[in-house]
């Protein structure tokens, strides 16, 4: 796919699902990626922060061949070579990583996403060529436990700045979504409150169904 078909698919993502198998109740993220695509999600990002790179690469080889084998979009974060050498759709970027403008040229078709966890991050992201940005931690999360959460009330302040499209991310999960949504969220990134339920597959389902059934 090009950049162009890519960014359609992504208009039209709902629940966003980032991997951590130590948060996965002991299951790999192979079971946990199948589960995921039976739920219903478009989209699913691969982000594991203490795998050796070879051992990256072999999840993001498998990641790639069942996504397409799916149609839904493969991003990988931070790495942004393994994303290109598999064919990765996206990839996603902290602060520290590479620059978007290194990315986008050496891989001028992959979408680039951008954290942002304040207004000056967004007016800083909205000179650049990526296709979304993520506002976050929305709210206390176990995956960035130093990390100032930056509330619900972000989200509307980012919206209007933000050229680009955003998703959320940060501690969200079913009892807090709403808050998020009725903020105008519309495109919600999740680890816990998917990869650590009894039934991912559910899980996912559900969190789909309560945001297309949210009055936006």
């Amino acid at each position: 796919m090009n950049r162009q078909e890519r960014k359609r698919l992504f208009d039209l993502i709902e629940i966003y699902p980032v991997t951590s198998e130590a948060l996965s109740l002991g299951r790999k993220n192979d079971f946990v990626l199948n589960e995921i695509i039976l739920g219903g999600a478009k989209i699913i990002q691969l982000r594991e922060k203490n795998l050796s790179k070879e051992d990256f690469l072999k999840q993001a080889r498998y990641f790639r061949k069942i996504t397409e084998n799916h149609k839904i979009l493969f991003f990988v974060n931070d790495h942004v070579d393994i994303a290109i050498e598999v064919g990765a759709d996206g990839v996603h970027l902290g602060k520290s990583d590479a620059s978007p403008e290194e990315v986008r040229k050496e891989a001028p078709e992959i979408l680039i996403g951008c954290s942002c966890s304040s207004l000056e991050d967004i007016e800083k992201n909205n000179a650049l060529d990526i296709d979304y940005v993520n506002f976050g931690p929305i709210f206390p999360t176990k995956t960035k436990e130093n990390a100032i959460a930056i509330s619900e009330d972000f989200i509307p302040l980012g919206k209007s700045l933000s050229q680009h499209p955003f998703t959320v991310m940060g501690g969200i999960n079913e009892n807090n979504l709403e808050k998020v949504l009725k903020k105008g969220a519309q495109k919600i990134a999740v680890i816990s409150a998917i990869v650590s339920k009894p039934s991912i597959k559910e899980a996912t389902a559900h969190l789909i169904k309560k945001i297309r059934s949210y009055p936006h």
